[in-house]
């Protein structure tokens, strides 16, 4: 909190008191005290590791907003493992977050094999696209206004 304060401070002595100062972290993390400090909240909102099954995913991640204690910035969002889980949820969230405006981009745009490690397979497989740059999911058609 002490390092958010002082970001602030240097924000505003540079003159741009304008722009928001904020951490980003997982929702566990979105809370007091450190909400108290911030302009909003960068939240790394997950329903796969929240445990939403993916019927609800979209759904837990409007509700987690619609809850939250501070304005906040959608700083990582995804559901990984296989391509119907990918596609449930970007039919589900990705035409939402567009009619409703809100500013996001997608973790991450390639899987990223080199976070595979024992126990955590999960994390090399993120992507839109594979490692050699083919579409994996069939993207929704509801493009952002």
């Amino acid at each position: 909190m002490a390092h958010v304060a002082d970001v602030k401070a240097k924000v505003v002595a540079a003159g741009h008191a304008d722009i928001p100062v904020f951490t980003s972290d997982l929702e566990s993390a979105n809370k007091p005290p450190l909400t108290n400090h911030e302009d909003k909240a960068g939240v790394n909102l997950h329903p796969f590791f929240s445990g939403a099954p993916v019927s609800e995913a979209a759904a837990w991640f409007w509700k987690y907003l619609e809850e939250s204690v501070a304005p906040v910035v959608n700083s990582e969002n995804t559901n990984p493992i296989d391509i119907w889980i990918t596609e449930t949820f970007l039919d589900t969230w990705l035409c939402d977050a567009n009619t409703k405006k809100l500013p996001y981009y997608y973790f991450e745009f390639f899987d990223a094999p080199w976070k595979i490690w024992p126990g955590h397979a999960v994390e090399g497989f993120w992507g839109l696209l594979t490692i050699d740059k083919k579409l994996k999911v069939k993207l929704p058609d509801c493009l952002a206004s």
